[in-house]
């Protein structure tokens, strides 16, 4: 495990090597706090026949106090579509996982049979 993961910040402290000829090291290490995470926008929604409805549930009637009424609809639209992400997409980790492993399996099979049709069209349909 990568070492950022388990201590975000450290201090290193040099002690007083008193009477070995070894400099003993103190080694504090503390949880700084964490970003909150940023709302990012994937273009693989905009493809789903939900999104749409998404961004037009939340669409005021009628607009009295433009400013406040746009925070609070992309709040909500951020919301659903974070909602809608995770229930549609919560596998994309693993789906891209097979994806590789199919790819390099047909990679590896392409360089002892470069001239395979099948697996040149297999290839040509994953990437």
């Amino acid at each position: 495990m990568l070492w950022y993961t388990n201590a975000d910040f450290t201090h290193m402290v040099y002690m007083p090597p008193s009477l070995s000829d070894h400099t003993p090291l103190l080694l504090h290490t503390t949880d700084s706090p964490r970003p909150p995470p940023v709302f990012q926008f994937y273009d693989m929604w905009v493809k789903d026949p939900a999104f749409l409805t998404i961004v037009r549930k939340h669409l005021p009637l009628h607009i009295s106090d433009p400013l406040p009424q746009l925070c609070q609809y992309l709040y909500y639209v951020q919301r659903d579509l974070c909602r809608f992400s995770r229930s549609k997409f919560k596998d994309l980790q693993q789906q891209l996982n097979q994806s590789r492993a199919q790819l390099d399996s047909l990679q590896l099979a392409l360089a002892t049979q470069p001239t395979d049709a099948e697996l040149l069209q297999q290839e040509k349909h994953s990437c």
